[in-house]
């Protein structure tokens, strides 16, 4: 799709927005400060009967035989349930740590909207700001977020960490959609 001519952001008139101007620069908060405490936070699911699971658990099986012949009071299942809630830990810490420490800025596609108005500038007090997208800036390279009712689903056995954010970042519920992204 055609990046569009002009994007806009709605924000707060308030002294980081006008030091923002000054500098012509603008902050983007981190994930864990936006009003939607779903954005950012895609549940991955988790089944220990999926073939993903079995492959990675194939590959290991060796050193698991082998710790389980020197410790038989041990069962497998406890190992393999055990293996199963760690990559499930492992992945809620490295969302974690992709909301606190990535800084992510919200553009739309229009100026008009109330909704955008009341929520995000301040209560209809704030200012919209408009951006000229021109061919190899940086604004060129915003992506559209994507609207839907099912999440994107993440597969904790083969999406690169840089899937996982953008699928993260770049999904919000239909029920936002109004924001155009």
């Amino acid at each position: 799709m055609k990046p569009p001519k002009y994007i806009y952001r709605y924000c707060k008139w308030d002294d980081r927005t006008k030091l923002a101007l000054l500098r012509n620069m603008l902050y983007a908060p981190a994930p864990i400060q936006f009003n939607d405490p779903f954005d950012s936070r895609l549940p991955a699911s988790f089944d220990h009967n999926a073939p993903e699971f079995h492959h990675q658990w194939e590959k290991s099986s060796s050193a698991i035989a082998d710790w389980n012949r020197k410790n038989p009071l041990k069962p497998v299942l406890n190992v393999r349930l055990n293996a199963g809630i760690a990559l499930k830990s492992a992945y809620d810490q490295f969302l974690e740590i992709v909301n606190r420490y990535t800084r992510l800025l919200c553009f739309t596609r229009t100026r008009n909207s109330l909704l955008m108005w009341a929520h995000y500038a301040d209560g209809h007090t704030g200012v919209c700001l408009r951006f000229r997208v021109q061919a190899g800036s940086a604004l060129s390279a915003v992506k559209q977020v994507e609207y839907s009712d099912a999440c994107p689903r993440i597969d904790l056995y083969n999406d690169r960490e840089i899937d996982i954010v953008e699928k993260s970042m770049l999904w919000k519920s239909r029920i936002w959609s109004h924001e155009k992204e």
